[in-house]
């Protein structure tokens, strides 16, 4: 999984922590 500020898609389980902002495409 994705870290904290990492680029992420919008996959529900695409970052370890939180979800994935769709306005910045960052994890959360």
């Amino acid at each position: 999984c994705k870290g904290k500020g990492a680029p992420c898609t919008r996959l529900m389980y695409d970052c370890c922590h939180g979800s994935c902002s769709s306005s910045k495409g960052r994890c959360g």
